[in-house]
């Protein structure tokens, strides 16, 4: 015996078949779910109404032909399939409110036909084709809901937030209810339950971009604070590093090995190399982060424009820290001239091969300096 398929598609909500149109040489038989049901027209009269079941025979097979032929069978034989469980129905609609603004979204409406009404489903079919479907029925419900439920709930609204309300959507349903009974009714449909669901506005959508512009700059901000922080900290190990490297060289200087001060530069230029690692990556994600933020919206080019001023103040920050690092090298005596070549070189001041030299001790000096930090002679024209 073959299986017959009236539901292919999850959006179809009920099905008229011909059981005529069915010629197999083998009977058709169909299984019915909890929540499906079917009733036979038998020359235009309805019969018994089944669910949660298997009907035999509603189509093809030997003993069907053979009764056509001998012309002892029904003229017209019909099967009337119906999904019995809720379904949602989605009415679109474009209102204006009582304040000139428009509202658009759906009307939505939770149905269920139920066993007893499945015949009278046969006077939605008299005028149309033999599927009915969630759009079709949308269409069939849509003008009178729009007319009677829909316009004069969102005309009255003051807002689409007024729409929102719980008082609003009880309002919606209980006049769904009062105003579409008829109707469905007529059709055999059972309405459960109706809402309004609108979609965000202009006004919302311009105070989520404004929220979303807002965190992101605190998260620059606290970003900026904590590189700040993190030169700071970069800034004492390298001082630190430094008064090793002197303390060493003088203790060489004496003859003299310090293993303790050595280990405890190691570590120092350990760290200091994690620490850059570390501001690196975090420069690299910072600016990766800005530049998406950048090209979602034009508003965040003040927020570009705050960025690039607070890296100016970090990168005075930064030709101020060493500058600060030159003056306590020469302090501490370890100012050599590899170090002052290396510190030329990344301010870019140098202007040939040789830096410049005490004319009393042949020390590297700077061309700005009034006093050679060696010998204390005066470098002044």
């Amino acid at each position: 015996m073959a299986q017959f398929q009236w539901r292919t598609n999850p959006e179809v909500i009920a099905r008229l078949v011909n059981a005529d149109t069915i010629k197999t040489w083998k009977s058709s038989s169909v299984v019915l779910k909890p929540n499906e049901a079917c009733a036979s027209i038998i020359d235009g009269k309805i019969g018994e109404i089944v669910n949660d079941q298997v009907v035999d025979n509603i189509g093809g097979g030997f003993s069907r032909f053979l009764g056509d032929f001998l012309g002892i069978s029904a003229k017209d034989r019909r099967i009337l399939f119906v999904m019995t469980g809720p379904v949602d129905v989605s009415v679109p609609f474009t209102q204006s409110l009582a304040n000139g603004d428009t509202a658009s979204g759906i009307a939505q409406f939770r149905i269920q036909i139920r066993r007893n009404d499945v015949p009278k489903l046969l006077n939605i079919f008299a005028n149309r084709p033999s599927v009915l479907d969630r759009i079709s029925l949308s269409g069939i419900i849509g003008p009178e809901a729009q007319h009677k439920v829909i316009m004069p709930i969102v005309s009255q609204s003051g807002s689409i937030q007024e729409l929102r309300t719980a008082e609003k959507q009880n309002e919606f349903a209980m006049r769904s209810e009062m105003e579409l009974r008829p109707l469905f009714t007529s059709y055999g449909i059972t309405l459960l339950n109706a809402m309004l669901i609108t979609q965000p506005s202009d006004l919302e959508r311009m105070k989520a971009l404004q929220t979303r512009l807002n965190a992101a700059m605190a998260t620059d901000e606290l970003q900026n604070e904590a590189s700040l922080a993190q030169l700071a900290h970069q800034e004492g190990i390298t001082i630190r590093r430094i008064e090793c490297e002197a303390n060493i060289a003088k203790a060489q200087a004496k003859g003299e090995v310090v293993v303790e001060v050595e280990k405890e530069l190691h570590a120092l230029r350990k760290q200091e190399a994690v620490w850059e690692a570390e501001l690196q990556r975090d420069s690299a994600r910072a600016a990766l982060e800005q530049k998406t933020r950048e090209d979602k919206t034009a508003l965040a080019m003040s927020m570009f424009e705050q960025v690039q001023q607070k890296k100016k103040e970090r990168m005075e920050a930064s030709s101020g820290h060493k500058e600060r690092m030159m003056n306590l090298a020469a302090e501490n005596g370890a100012l050599t001239p590899e170090v002052m070549k290396e510190y030329l070189k990344q301010e870019g001041g140098q202007k040939s091969s040789d830096p410049s030299v005490c004319p009393n001790c042949s020390k590297p000096i700077d061309a700005v300096w009034n006093a050679c930090p060696y010998c204390g002679s005066s470098l002044g024209a």
